[in-house]
Protein backbone atom coordinates (compact mmCIF):
# COMPACT_ATOMS: atom_id res chain seq x y z
CA UNK A 1 0.00 0.00 0.00
CA UNK A 2 2.85 2.12 0.95
CA UNK A 3 4.40 1.76 -2.98
CA UNK A 4 0.75 1.30 -4.86
CA UNK A 5 -1.36 3.73 -2.76
CA UNK A 6 -4.00 3.91 -6.17
CA UNK A 7 -3.87 -0.11 -5.68
CA UNK A 8 -2.93 -0.48 -9.50
CA UNK A 9 -2.92 -4.22 -10.61
CA UNK A 10 -0.18 -3.94 -13.34
CA UNK A 11 1.90 -2.45 -10.13
CA UNK A 12 1.80 -5.68 -8.03
CA UNK A 13 1.48 -8.33 -11.29
CA UNK A 14 3.70 -6.96 -14.06
CA UNK A 15 7.44 -7.57 -11.36
CA UNK A 16 5.44 -10.90 -10.54
CA UNK A 17 5.06 -11.72 -13.99
CA UNK A 18 8.76 -11.32 -15.22
CA UNK A 19 10.07 -13.30 -12.31
CA UNK A 20 7.24 -15.98 -13.46
CA UNK A 21 8.39 -16.30 -17.29
CA UNK A 22 12.21 -15.86 -16.23
CA UNK A 23 11.63 -19.28 -13.94
CA UNK A 24 9.70 -20.88 -16.82
CA UNK A 25 12.53 -19.95 -19.75
CA UNK A 26 15.18 -20.83 -17.82
CA UNK A 27 13.86 -24.02 -16.63
CA UNK A 28 12.75 -25.12 -19.82
CA UNK A 29 15.40 -24.17 -21.74
CA UNK A 30 18.02 -26.23 -19.74
CA UNK A 31 15.83 -29.02 -19.60
CA UNK A 32 15.61 -29.26 -23.70
CA UNK A 33 18.81 -28.32 -24.06
CA UNK A 34 20.05 -30.97 -21.56
CA UNK A 35 17.46 -34.17 -23.15
CA UNK A 36 19.12 -33.02 -26.35
CA UNK A 37 22.38 -33.93 -24.78
CA UNK A 38 21.82 -37.26 -24.18
CA UNK A 39 24.52 -39.05 -26.23
CA UNK A 40 27.16 -36.41 -25.69
CA UNK A 41 27.19 -36.43 -21.77
CA UNK A 42 28.87 -39.76 -22.20
CA UNK A 43 31.36 -38.28 -24.64
CA UNK A 44 31.84 -35.08 -22.48
CA UNK A 45 32.76 -37.26 -19.53
CA UNK A 46 35.72 -38.75 -21.32
CA UNK A 47 37.23 -35.28 -21.91
CA UNK A 48 39.81 -33.81 -19.66
CA UNK A 49 37.40 -31.04 -18.06
CA UNK A 50 36.01 -30.86 -14.47
CA UNK A 51 32.20 -31.24 -13.79
CA UNK A 52 32.33 -27.50 -12.40
CA UNK A 53 33.46 -26.37 -15.67
CA UNK A 54 30.81 -28.17 -17.61
CA UNK A 55 28.78 -26.64 -15.92
CA UNK A 56 30.15 -22.95 -15.71
CA UNK A 57 29.79 -23.87 -19.52
CA UNK A 58 26.50 -24.50 -19.38
CA UNK A 59 25.57 -21.96 -17.36
CA UNK A 60 26.95 -18.73 -18.66
CA UNK A 61 24.90 -18.61 -22.52
CA UNK A 62 21.91 -19.00 -19.86
CA UNK A 63 23.08 -16.09 -17.98
CA UNK A 64 22.79 -13.36 -20.92
CA UNK A 65 19.64 -14.95 -22.15
CA UNK A 66 18.25 -14.56 -19.01
CA UNK A 67 19.31 -11.05 -18.64
CA UNK A 68 18.27 -10.31 -22.36
CA UNK A 69 14.92 -11.78 -21.27
CA UNK A 70 15.22 -9.35 -18.22
CA UNK A 71 15.82 -6.43 -20.09
CA UNK A 72 13.21 -6.62 -22.44
CA UNK A 73 10.22 -7.82 -20.17
CA UNK A 74 11.41 -4.40 -17.69
CA UNK A 75 11.00 -2.82 -20.66
CA UNK A 76 7.80 -3.94 -21.59
CA UNK A 77 6.62 -2.99 -18.16
CA UNK A 78 7.68 0.56 -17.88
CA UNK A 79 6.89 1.62 -21.36
CA UNK A 80 3.70 -0.57 -22.40
CA UNK A 81 1.78 -0.96 -19.05
CA UNK A 82 3.75 2.25 -17.34
CA UNK A 83 5.07 0.66 -14.15
CA UNK A 84 7.04 3.20 -12.55
CA UNK A 85 11.02 1.67 -11.23
CA UNK A 86 11.72 4.31 -8.82
CA UNK A 87 15.10 4.20 -7.81
CA UNK A 88 18.71 3.47 -9.54
CA UNK A 89 18.21 1.74 -12.44
CA UNK A 90 21.49 0.48 -12.78
CA UNK A 91 21.44 -1.28 -8.99
CA UNK A 92 18.22 -2.38 -10.15
CA UNK A 93 20.22 -4.38 -12.97
CA UNK A 94 23.41 -5.19 -10.84
CA UNK A 95 21.18 -7.22 -8.52
CA UNK A 96 19.28 -8.67 -11.54
CA UNK A 97 22.62 -10.03 -12.38
CA UNK A 98 23.13 -10.64 -9.04
CA UNK A 99 19.50 -12.70 -8.86
CA UNK A 100 19.99 -14.27 -12.17
CA UNK A 101 22.89 -15.83 -11.59
CA UNK A 102 21.75 -17.62 -8.19
CA UNK A 103 18.41 -18.44 -10.27
CA UNK A 104 20.16 -19.94 -13.31
CA UNK A 105 21.64 -22.21 -10.68
CA UNK A 106 19.22 -23.04 -9.51
CA UNK A 107 16.92 -23.88 -13.05
CA UNK A 108 19.97 -25.58 -14.54
CA UNK A 109 19.58 -27.86 -11.52
CA UNK A 110 16.03 -28.48 -11.74
CA UNK A 111 16.97 -28.71 -15.49
CA UNK A 112 19.25 -31.42 -14.91
CA UNK A 113 17.11 -33.45 -12.29
CA UNK A 114 14.03 -33.42 -15.13
CA UNK A 115 16.80 -34.15 -18.12
CA UNK A 116 17.77 -37.33 -16.21
CA UNK A 117 14.35 -38.87 -15.88
CA UNK A 118 12.63 -37.56 -18.71
CA UNK A 119 14.07 -39.51 -22.38
CA UNK A 120 12.30 -37.33 -24.88
CA UNK A 121 11.97 -33.33 -24.94
CA UNK A 122 7.75 -33.64 -24.95
CA UNK A 123 8.31 -35.81 -21.33
CA UNK A 124 11.08 -32.67 -20.62
CA UNK A 125 8.71 -30.20 -21.55
CA UNK A 126 5.59 -31.85 -19.51
CA UNK A 127 7.99 -32.61 -16.55
CA UNK A 128 8.83 -28.97 -16.82
CA UNK A 129 5.36 -27.72 -16.61
CA UNK A 130 4.54 -29.99 -13.72
CA UNK A 131 7.59 -28.47 -11.75
CA UNK A 132 6.46 -25.14 -12.43
CA UNK A 133 2.87 -25.47 -11.52
CA UNK A 134 3.25 -25.69 -7.78
CA UNK A 135 5.47 -22.81 -7.90
CA UNK A 136 3.23 -20.54 -9.65
CA UNK A 137 -0.11 -21.86 -7.41
CA UNK A 138 2.06 -21.53 -4.30
CA UNK A 139 3.17 -18.40 -5.32
CA UNK A 140 -0.10 -16.62 -4.56
CA UNK A 141 0.08 -14.60 -7.97
CA UNK A 142 -3.12 -16.13 -9.41
CA UNK A 143 -5.42 -15.10 -7.12
CA UNK A 144 -6.40 -10.86 -7.65
CA UNK A 145 -6.09 -8.46 -4.85
CA UNK A 146 -9.58 -7.63 -4.81
CA UNK A 147 -10.43 -11.47 -3.68
CA UNK A 148 -7.57 -10.93 -1.10
CA UNK A 149 -9.95 -9.65 2.27
CA UNK A 150 -9.49 -6.15 3.62
CA UNK A 151 -7.70 -6.03 6.87
CA UNK A 152 -6.14 -3.85 9.15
Amino acid sequence: MIYNPAIRAEIFTIPGLIGLIMQNITIMLTAFALVRERGTIEQLIVIPIKSAELMVGKIIPYIFIAFFDFTILLSLGVFLFKVPVKGNLLLLFLLAMVFIMVFIIVALSIGILISTIARTQLQAMQMTVMTIMPSIILSGFIFPLEAMPYTM
